[in-house]
């Protein structure tokens, strides 16, 4: 596999509305996450928004191999867009 196509699980933060229940708002809040797995699976999301991976993650994560991240990827900072 070439290191263009090495594998790498990234943590972003997401611009996304979900649509929830007051009652859903509630049990989330108190800890159940099951109205946001609900949510997720039901299509009850819409992305939207500024959306970034943060340079420090990119910095940390290594592909499936093991290696490290091509530094020409975050070297100027975050990645950032709006979705």
């Amino acid at each position: 596999m070439t290191d263009e196509n090495k594998r790498v699980a990234v943590w972003f933060r997401l611009g996304a509305s979900v649509n929830l229940s007051i009652d859903e708002l509630r049990k989330l809040k108190a800890g159940d996450t099951e109205p946001l797995k609900d949510a997720l699976a039901h299509g009850m999301v819409q992305f939207g928004g500024n959306t970034y991976i943060p340079q420090s993650i990119l910095e940390n994560e290594t592909t499936t191999d093991g290696e490290p991240i091509p530094q020409d990827i975050f070297k100027d900072g975050d990645i950032e867009f709006e979705y």
